[in-house]
């Protein structure tokens, strides 16, 4: 061991009784290990009188808990590590036989859920004429094959696309009678509408927002007819839409 670290270790007691009475020894004899010594207990001295102990229990406590949450998180990030393409596995299953169901069975559907669909829509282009058959042509390429409109006052103003929160695809039609205005909803992969109550054997009756509203399912889709009218005018309006 060096003379300086064995003076340290003097200073400290941290000598056998051997080694403490060998450096004790040559403390006495020689000048540099005295000089040596008397440094380091100077040393020692002033920060023993000088150096503050702070209370630093919360402090510790602290630093205990953030080391144990990077424990866990470690703990975390490697079982996920481990087992990440068995859970991504799991979830893509999962996920694809909840899309199989629903594309094969259809979901249900409530009037209320097309009350904020408005900020999703993407306008698409209307018929720029408005002879009868342009106008069904229009409405069976963009709505449906079953619209036969009879109504010749009947027009097409404008039309959107857009689609509910779980992604299936909304068609709006904004048409335009003597009455007023209507508004027309096809909705996919619906075949139930909830929230409605039987008008006839033909349409339920509902609301959209503050508007009465008719629908009817056909072929796994939904269709809603709201207009600020009754439901009987609005049953009329369906009819002449679908030449029942």
């Amino acid at each position: 061991m060096n003379d300086w670290l064995e003076v340290h270790a003097l200073l400290d007691d941290e000598l056998s009784s051997e080694e403490r009475t060998r450096i004790q020894e040559k403390v006495k004899t020689c000048k540099t290990t005295q000089a040596e010594w008397r440094a380091v207990r100077q040393i020692k001295t002033v920060l023993s009188e000088k150096c503050v102990h702070p209370d630093c229990d919360d402090v510790w406590e602290a630093c205990t808990k953030r080391i144990d949450q990077i424990e866990r998180t470690k703990r975390a990030e490697a079982f996920v590590g481990k087992y990440a393409w068995g859970l991504c596995g799991s979830f893509c299953v999962l996920i694809l036989i909840a899309a199989g169901y629903t594309r094969m069975n259809g979901g249900n559907l409530r009037p209320g859920d097309l009350a904020d669909v408005g900020a999703s829509m993407v306008s698409i282009s209307a018929p720029t004429s408005q002879t009868p058959s342009v106008q069904r042509q229009w409405l069976q390429n963009n709505l449906s094959q079953t619209m036969h409109p009879t109504e010749q006052r009947l027009n097409v103003v404008r039309g959107a696309i857009g689609h509910l929160d779980d992604g299936r695809r909304v068609t709006e039609a904004i048409l335009q009678d003597d009455a007023g205005q209507l508004t027309l909803f096809v909705v996919e992969r619906a075949n139930k509408v909830d929230d409605v109550e039987h008008v006839d054997s033909r349409y339920s009756g509902g609301m959209i927002g503050s508007k009465n509203c008719i629908t009817w399912t056909d072929g796994g889709n939904a269709y809603l007819l709201a207009g600020e009218r009754s439901l009987t005018d609005l049953c009329q309006r369906a009819d002449s839409l679908l030449a029942r």
